[in-house]
């Protein structure tokens, strides 16, 4: 499904029709895609960042998306993506913007919930490429039925995961003795979706500079960093303090546990209680434990 009045993208997609690639939707503004969304069943959906809409002002998910724009139409369209996410699980977006190169436009895309992002004006080809992409990404969430044996058989796609944290030479190494396993019908599917797992790569690759670039920026502030929050665990751990006077306090820290890529164990960070108050951190933090913090951290 489309959002926004993209004309010549309308036009695009409708010569795609003739032979059947896709079939879609379009929507002109946040509430006629939810009542779109609604109505049929759909995998994908690009979204303008700016479009129009009837009324925000009422919107729940305002508060989390771009609190500093007072323009709210500037923000409709992150506020759709996070509204489908939490109700549509199967469903992949991507936004088509403008605003590729601001940062603040990709940071919330990403928390919204988008898989990407292709800038204006559209080329054809790369439009194609994108949807592929987000194609894939759709597919890969949805649940997978098979009569063969689960312990057999292994997925090209988990093989990339599973090696993910690993230094480049083990993952070479892990992927190619994963890959033996495979059985003669998935070496076809991996050939055959190769290009999009490396437009994913790329895209994550792309993705993980911005955020890196980003910390790099907090930490000259002397903020938190927050890529190590978002890829490792948060855990609470009791202190018990005993004055002069014999009188015992309890406190409770939060510790960030991350994977060693090396030893393959586990390194704890203490995250500093000033750094709390920072609601990015916070936020990141919360969802991390499931619950609000309590005074006791603070």
């Amino acid at each position: 499904m489309m959002s926004q009045q993209w004309k010549n993208t309308l036009k695009m997609f409708k010569r795609q029709i003739s032979d059947r690639r896709y079939q879609f939707g379009f929507a002109r503004s946040r509430t006629e895609a939810l009542e779109r969304l609604e109505e049929d069943d759909y995998h994908i959906q690009l979204v303008d960042i700016v479009m129009p809409d009837d009324d925000l002002s009422s919107v729940s998910e305002l508060d989390d998306v771009m609190p500093e724009e007072k323009d709210l139409t500037s923000k409709s369209g992150l506020v759709l993506i996070k509204q489908a996410k939490r109700k549509y699980l199967n469903l992949t977006s991507g936004i088509v913007t403008g605003y590729c190169s601001d940062i603040n436009y990709l940071k919330y895309g990403y928390e919204a919930g988008a898989s990407g992002f292709i800038g204006k004006p559209i080329d054809r080809e790369k439009l194609i490429q994108f949807i592929e992409k987000l194609r894939f990404s759709a597919k890969s969430r949805l649940p997978k039925t098979s009569n063969e044996n689960p312990e057999k058989k292994i997925r090209y796609n988990t093989v990339f995961k599973l090696v993910r944290e690993l230094n480049s030479e083990l993952n070479y190494k892990l992927t190619i003795e994963n890959i033996k396993r495979f059985e003669l019908n998935q070496f076809e599917e991996l050939r055959k979706n190769l290009p999009v797992l490396e437009a994913q790569v790329r895209e994550e690759q792309k993705r993980r500079e911005f955020l890196i670039q980003r910390d790099v920026e907090r930490e000259k502030q002397g903020k938190f960093p927050l890529l190590p929050l978002m890829d490792g665990a948060i855990d609470t751990r009791p202190h018990k303090y005993k004055s002069k006077d014999g009188e015992i306090t309890f406190y409770r820290y939060l510790y960030l546990r991350s994977r060693n890529p090396l030893t393959g164990g586990y390194s704890y960070c203490p995250i500093p209680k000033e750094h709390l108050s920072d609601p990015d951190v916070r936020k990141i933090v919360e969802e991390k434990l499931g619950q609000p913090l309590d005074s006791d951290f603070f």
